[in-house]
């Protein structure tokens, strides 16, 4: 039941989000990540980290980030590197940033694998 319940908070927060309707997504991203849902714990950070719906506050977005990271979502690796890699609501650090798209591509995720490539380049360029 748990599961169910959580999976309609991330559907009708997605709903939503994809009609801009983006304080209405955060109050169900809110209810999923409250449950403990990487899902609902990333979509949420990208709220925050956007300013969609929620004043853009990098630092709420570094809090949610590492805790559906964590549990291994992909999207949530992605983003807290990118946040590293920026130095947005965490110290800059190039190298632990690369190293979570790093994590994040080996998941398969495709929009992390970009981004390694810049951060091969990176390294290469030091």
């Amino acid at each position: 039941m748990r599961r169910l319940l959580i999976f309609i908070f991330l559907f009708i927060g997605t709903f939503y989000l994809v009609i801009k309707k983006y304080i209405l997504a955060e109050k169900f991203y809110q209810k999923a990540a409250d449950r403990g849902s990487a899902t609902g714990q990333n979509d949420l950070g990208y709220l925050y980290m956007n300013g969609y719906g929620v004043p853009q506050d990098y630092t709420m977005a570094a809090k949610l980030f590492p805790k559906a990271a964590d549990q291994g979502h992909a999207a949530g690796l992605n983003n807290l590197g990118l946040l590293y890699i920026k130095g947005q609501g965490v110290p800059q650090n190039q190298e632990k940033g690369c190293e979570l798209l790093r994590q994040a591509a080996d998941k398969d995720a495709k929009f992390a694998q970009d981004y390694t490539t810049h951060c091969a380049a990176k390294s290469r360029d030091l």
